[in-house]
């Protein structure tokens, strides 16, 4: 893949990706403060295309079977909705339920967001914006992704956490003395 957007730029940052249906590949530049996009065939990253949104530090990215895409601003404590014509829309951005959101992963309906600041795993519903916090504490919450039953493997520096989402129970499963484990044994 190019390392050039279509104006010539080199990616700076890119903190996240995500790929869609229709395999476009989307990231989240935070050098440019910028959403990139590059479908089959496409010889550069194009920007993503939002109506009256500015990014101020993009973490996060995930996007819809229908082509919507999710971002989440860090600095300014929102999570970010972007329809396939460029109409965008603020999903989330009370900071009582959003305080430096950094990965995001798209399950159904709800939009799981790492809560930095509040160290914490939250759901917001795509439809509603009503907002989950899961009840469990992770120290550093960086990047998140689920499994097909919905339950969160989330990730901090050196651990790795499982969260059972229908039970609201945390398991950590990989810290820095099992990592160390792991690698006499298999690195």
């Amino acid at each position: 893949l190019p390392n050039t957007t279509a104006n010539g730029d080199t990616l700076c940052k890119p903190l996240a990706v995500c790929i869609a249906p229709d395999q476009t590949l989307y990231i989240a530049d935070a050098g440019h403060n910028r959403l990139f996009r590059m479908g089959p065939g496409d010889p550069h990253w194009l920007p993503v295309k939002t109506r009256a949104y500015s990014f101020q530090l993009s973490a996060g990215i995930a996007v819809s079977p229908e082509g919507i895409l999710y971002a989440t601003d860090f600095p300014e404590n929102r999570l970010v909705q972007i329809a396939p014509d460029g109409n965008t829309a603020i999903l989330a951005e009370d900071k009582t339920h959003i305080l430096k959101p950094y990965g995001i992963c798209l399950y159904q309906d709800k939009l799981f967001y790492t809560d930095t600041a509040h160290m914490r795993i939250c759901a917001a519903d795509i439809k509603t914006g009503e907002i989950h916090p899961f009840p469990c504490k992770i120290e550093n919450p960086i990047a998140i992704t689920l499994d097909k039953a919905g339950n969160a493997y989330i990730s901090e520096p050196k651990r790795i956490h499982y969260l059972d989402t229908q039970k609201n129970t945390l398991h950590r499963i990989l810290d820095k003395e099992s990592w160390k484990v792991w690698m006499r044994q298999y690195g």
